[in-house]
């Protein structure tokens, strides 16, 4: 009977560590993120996660308008965040080069960095963020 206790203990603080783990990954993720890792080198890439949408954004992303130099928005819908892998529900869309939607494997999540990580039929995507500085 100590032995079935003591099992279900460990389940129950793995569980709380697992939701506390994915909680403080959430909280970090909310805001404006950088892209670092540009497809573009002279443009600028932002994506924005609010509470359950996220703003994919790009230097003059609409390809059909005058370059103005502002971030214009591409694409926005919802996401989820789930033991390590955020999964972004949008169509497949390019932004500037630019490809966000599909499941990423997060690798490093803190108050200011995110890198994430997918597999395509051309290999391992990378991107690199760094979290934009409120004004």
């Amino acid at each position: 009977m100590k032995k079935y206790a003591q099992k279900i203990l460990i389940l129950v603080f793995i569980s709380t560590m697992l939701v506390s783990c994915n909680k403080q990954n959430k909280e970090y993720l909310l805001g404006e993120w950088i892209l670092l890792t540009k497809p573009v080198k002279e443009l600028d890439y932002h994506w924005y996660f609010k509470e359950d949408k996220v703003y994919i954004m790009a230097t003059d992303g609409n390809d059909n308008e005058i370059p103005t130099g502002e971030l214009d928005t591409c694409n926005y819908g919802p996401y989820v965040l789930k033991n390590g892998v955020l999964s972004i529900a949008l169509t497949e869309e390019y932004c500037r080069q630019m490809v966000y939607a599909g499941d990423w494997d997060i690798q490093v999540i803190s108050e200011s960095f995110l890198t994430i990580r997918r597999e395509t039929e051309n290999g391992s995507q990378w991107y690199e963020f760094e979290k934009a500085q409120s004004k």
